[in-house]
């Protein structure tokens, strides 16, 4: 396929941070700093992007591997998830522990905020060879105190993303055993399980939060797979479900893996399939329009606020499109990134690559 014609957008800010354990990293809100995991130890380090210098080693440390961290929103605060079954809870200026969130029973995975910082959420996961544990649960506790609030235990294999609702009292998991589930903050009782028929890749609430978007890979679940609950050769599909019935109101299917997203005014969903880009409508599920040419091997990223998406074709610059103009609005210089997001606000988009190299792009101007 040929390059977009969109101009190269110029680098913002590159730094070389060589001891970051990639992708393990998260970015303040307001974009000056980096807290990441060390390489080969078992603590967190904060790095200052104006200098480039590491400027702190958080005081304690965890037992064993950490697999995620997290910023909460106002930047006060910090959350680490380890393989040593903890959270834990960190002041983000002065590195000191605030809480240990223990209760799990096996290695925790995923750690995310609510969008006001209020809750916080961690997830254990399955590790090869699968032990026996009856569930995978996640649970919710204050994300200023540590308090524990609640539990949810109903999945069965790893949970790899949560969404919460705008008022912050319901959350969405999407998990590898072909579930979606929607449950309540404080009580942790499940309110809806959405089937899907494979593994999920995306879940979201409608900018209203009346409908929630599921997406799936066409992959089954490891786990499912080895107690002969899962075949292969299911196919993907990007479906909306009605957030108060739990019942599916549009199910479109892809011939390969999908992830989507809901554009800013929720009357379209975007779906990214091999790179191939597409609008439907979401009432009557007809197509609106395709973009690019697709390529086996493209990954999409959808910006948080829905108003831009970065395309990654293996071996070419990154394409930055507007989602409401379904143009390209700028093309991203980056060798083999390894982990790439946006800022919450959709003001930047950041890289990261296995060695270490972090760069940034501002989006001013490019609506």
């Amino acid at each position: 396929p040929s390059p977009v014609n969109a101009p190269q957008l110029p680098v913002a800010r590159s730094l070389d941070l060589p001891e970051v354990a990639a992708p393990i990293i998260a970015l303040s809100p307001d974009g000056t700093q980096v807290i990441s995991a060390l390489r080969r130890e078992y603590k967190i380090a904060r790095w200052d992007l104006a200098s480039g210098e590491r400027d702190l080693v958080f005081d304690d440390k965890h037992g064993w591997q950490i697999l995620k961290v997290a910023f909460n929103p106002d930047g006060s605060t910090v959350a680490t998830a380890s393989l040593d079954k903890t959270g834990k809870l960190w002041n983000a200026k002065t590195g000191k522990l605030i809480a240990t969130l223990e209760g799990h029973d096996h290695r925790l995975r995923y750690v995310t905020y609510s969008q006001s910082g209020k809750y916080v959420l961690t997830a254990i996961g399955r590790q090869y060879p699968y032990e026996k544990h009856e569930a995978v649960t996640a649970r919710i506790w204050n994300g200023k105190t540590g308090e524990f609030i609640s539990e949810f235990r109903n999945h069965v294999d790893n949970i790899e993303m949560a969404r919460f609702n705008a008022d912050e009292t319901l959350v969405l998991t999407g998990s590898d055993d072909h579930t979606a589930r929607l449950w309540e903050v404080k009580t942790g009782k499940e309110v809806h399980a959405l089937k899907l028929s494979s593994r999920v890749s995306s879940i979201e609430f409608s900018p209203d939060g009346k409908t929630i978007l599921t997406a799936s890979t066409g992959l089954p679940s490891s786990y499912l797979m080895s107690l002969k609950k899962a075949k292969r050769g299911a196919k993907p599909a990007v479906t909306l479900w009605d957030a108060s019935t739990g019942r599916q109101v549009l199910n479109i299917p892809h011939l390969q893996s999908a992830n989507a997203s809901f554009n800013e005014s929720g009357d379209q969903i975007v779906t990214a399939c091999r790179g191939l880009i597409t609008y439907f409508d979401t009432v009557s599920g007809e197509e609106r329009r395709t973009l690019r040419t697709p390529l086996i091997g493209t990954q999409v990223t959808f910006s948080p606020n829905r108003k831009f998406f970065v395309v990654h074709e293996p071996g070419e610059a990154l394409e930055l499109w507007n989602v409401s103009s379904q143009k390209p609005v700028g093309r991203l210089a980056i060798e083999k990134p390894y982990s790439k997001f946006f800022s919450p606000d959709d003001g930047m988009f950041y890289s990261l690559t296995r060695a270490g190299e972090f760069r940034s792009w501002s989006m001013e101007g490019l609506d």
